[in-house]
């Protein structure tokens, strides 16, 4: 997938901030700019167009590799390509990364439903909070000189992604159409 994509063989680091590019993604980048490892950053900002811009200018001021995208119809692609994924949690977005085995890294998420979803990723192994955007940068470096703890969560995403689900639906569906 990183190949197809023209992205350099390195770890990858996705952040997402949702639909509207909410959250502090121009923080959580300075920060991870900070650390020592080489990796490369992707981020998709949705559909706010003046953070996309803001942080294509940064881009090209950060000692690393990193793409920008807005609003963009092949996440799924750009999550099979990441090795970390650093968003807030909603039902969608932490649906599709447990889907490619792609550990969480969760920040400020909103009461209610991102919360809950926080908990069950976290209790299950898939995930990890940060009280704060500041604190991304030494779980990102944690994860990274510990592969053995990135491969924990990501066995945990896939165990928690009920791999052939849809499938299942499906034959549930025709047989109740098929009576």
């Amino acid at each position: 997938v990183r190949e197809r994509l023209k992205l350099e063989d390195l770890p990858t680091i996705l952040v997402m901030g949702g639909n509207h590019g909410l959250g502090p993604m121009e923080r959580i980048i300075t920060y991870l700019n900070l650390l020592p490892q080489l990796f490369q950053i992707i981020v998709v900002t949705g559909k706010n167009i003046s953070l996309q811009r803001k942080l294509e200018r940064l881009a090209r001021q950060i000692k690393r590799p990193m793409r920008v995208y807005g609003y963009t119809h092949n996440v799924s692609e750009l999550m099979q390509a990441a090795d970390i994924l650093i968003s807030k949690p909603g039902g969608l977005t932490a649906s599709e990364s447990l889907c490619c085995g792609l550990p969480m890294i969760i920040v400020n998420p909103i009461p209610g439903q991102e919360e809950r979803n926080s908990r069950y990723l976290i209790n299950h192994g898939a995930a990890i909070m940060v009280p704060h955007e500041s604190e991304v940068d030494d779980v990102v470096n944690k994860l990274l000189r510990k592969p053995e703890i990135l491969l924990e969560m990501q066995e945990s995403a896939i165990r928690l992604s009920k791999q052939g689900a849809a499938v299942r639906a499906g034959e549930i569906i025709m047989d109740l159409l098929g009576d």
